[in-house]
């Protein structure tokens, strides 16, 4: 599990160093997904925290999923092309 880890945190810093092309709709669609799963993300955690302890988290997003932080991170996360 700690080799996960590492390889996570190397991949993050490696990413700081590779040139940006900003030419291609690769770039605009992976932004777009990103903000958008951010929002998802961010939109899941409040419904999460604003929820009573003693019942189930049933509103907003978490309709459709059981875990939608999990699932917003990998996507805005994890979308590499």
């Amino acid at each position: 599990m700690s080799s996960v880890l590492i390889f996570t945190r190397a991949l993050m810093v490696y990413t700081v160093f590779v040139p940006i092309r900003g030419d291609g709709v690769w770039l605009y669609a992976g932004i777009t997904v990103f903000v958008l799963g951010s929002i998802a993300h961010t939109s899941a955690l409040i419904n999460f925290a604003t929820t009573s302890p003693d019942k189930p988290v049933v509103k907003g997003i978490y309709q459709y999923s059981r875990y939608p932080m999990l699932i917003m991170g990998i996507l805005s996360y994890e979308n590499r092309i």
